[in-house]
């Protein structure tokens, strides 16, 4: 756990034991590592047929699938997207996962993924576009509310094909976005249209839009977790470092 010992920090207990649970009611969904996973073989479209990664965080955000041929797989407790002509896809059962408290739309995003191919991958999406998701080289990331998209450009590339990555994402009430990967920040080189408006949210997981393959993610996701406000740095660390841990960073 890089050395946090087991202090109390922020209100999280630091160490071996430190689960998200421990993040308390900031908590908002939690996508666990081989946890939650089910695939059910029934009627195509019917809830017999269901698909579903089971929200640990206790708030029953369920991601799932109901249409064989939208269906991602579950391979050694990860989830595996393929970049296809019928996107592959969890949706986040209920309406969408609304970030933010009071309207500040300030959120935590930690995730552990990897690229299978060097394409425009949107990995987490709202109703009818990407939230976030990779530009086509291994540089840039795209973050988006309902009304502004922001490009993101960082350099050393650090998001390669093949390469396991715990990327976090922070943005405040005053959309300032902060981004790492592997519990270290990125620096920016440039950003375009610094994101504003509202809306954020999340209802997708691997695609952004329903019934749209247009740019749906190449790749796998180990897990997940989703936080409504920026967490304070040291429970930043210890939820990043959690997560990495599980993929053996």
């Amino acid at each position: 756990m890089l050395g946090l010992g087991n202090s109390i920090t922020g209100g999280v207990a630091l160490g071996s034991d430190f689960t998200p649970t421990d993040l308390g009611s900031t908590l908002l969904a939690w996508y666990q590592l081989n946890t939650g996973q089910t695939n059910l073989s029934g009627t195509d479209g019917n809830a017999d047929n269901e698909m579903k990664w089971a929200d640990q965080s206790g708030n029953s955000r369920h991601a799932t699938q109901r249409t064989d041929a939208e269906k991602p797989a579950f391979t050694s407790g990860y989830v595996d997207f393929e970049d296809t002509s019928v996107s592959d896809h969890l949706e986040i059962q209920g309406t969408a996962i609304e970030l933010g408290t009071n309207g500040s739309d300030a959120c935590t995003i930690i995730i552990a993924l990897r690229r299978e191919s060097e394409g425009t991958d949107r990995f987490l999406g709202q109703a009818t576009q990407e939230f976030m998701g990779f530009v086509a080289n291994d540089t840039s990331l795209q973050t988006r509310s309902a009304s502004t998209q922001s490009t993101n450009v960082f350099a050393d590339n650090p998001f390669p094909i093949n390469e396991v990555l715990v990327l976090t994402y922070t943005i405040d009430g005053d959309r300032h976005q902060s981004f790492y990967k592997n519990n270290s920040e990125l620096t920016f080189t440039s950003e375009s249209n610094p994101l504003a408006g509202t809306e954020l949210d999340i209802a997708y997981i691997g695609h952004h839009k329903n019934n749209d393959s247009t740019n749906s993610f190449d790749g796998r996701i180990y897990e997940l977790i989703i936080c409504d406000t920026v967490l304070s740095d040291a429970d930043r660390q210890a939820a990043t470092s959690y997560v990495m841990s599980q993929v053996g960073l």
